[in-house]
Parts: C-alpha cells; sequence; structure tokens
C-alpha cells in the first residue's frame, strides 16, 4: 500500500493502481490489508475520473471491515 500511495502523490497513477492490484493479487493476504488496498485504489480511480469503479472498490473496502477480519483474529487468540 506505501508504494502504490507513495506512486499516487507523485502523480503516477498507472503505476500506483498497478501496485494495489499486484497486492491485491497475492495470497494470502489479510482481510484488513485487503480492504487497506481496496481504498488506495479507490482514491486512484477517483483521480482517474472513474468514480462508480472508486464507490464499488470502497464498498467491498468497507464490507471488509464490517467485522472482525477473519484473518487478524489469530493474532489476538495468544
Amino acid at each position: 500500500v506505501n508504494i502504490a500511495l507513495a506512486y499516487w502523490n507523485g502523480g503516477k497513477w498507472e503505476e500506483a493502481q498497478r501496485q494495489c492490484e499486484q497486492g491485491l493479487a497475492l495470497s494470502p493476504v489479510s482481510d484488513s490489508k485487503r480492504a487497506l488496498l481496496l481504498g488506495a485504489l479507490a482514491l486512484i480511480k477517483l483521480d482517474r475520473h472513474e468514480p462508480r469503479e472508486a464507490a464499488s472498490l470502497s464498498g467491498q473496502a468497507l464490507r471488509l471491515l464490517g467485522e472482525p477480519a477473519r484473518n487478524d483474529l489469530r493474532r489476538y487468540e495468544d
């Protein structure tokens, strides 16, 4: 996410989008990290004048954060 946001801050939206998409393609990725990547991608889509896609991505991110992320619970069970 940080690399993608650095590219985004530099106006390199295509590279920022590519970084987010690469992160989303990794497996396994926790739900909270997936939500961060989707949120960053939504921000990029807004700057690229794609508001519908941005809204969809934001919704996906919020749904992932709606309940405790399954993959993140393990760190609190000990």
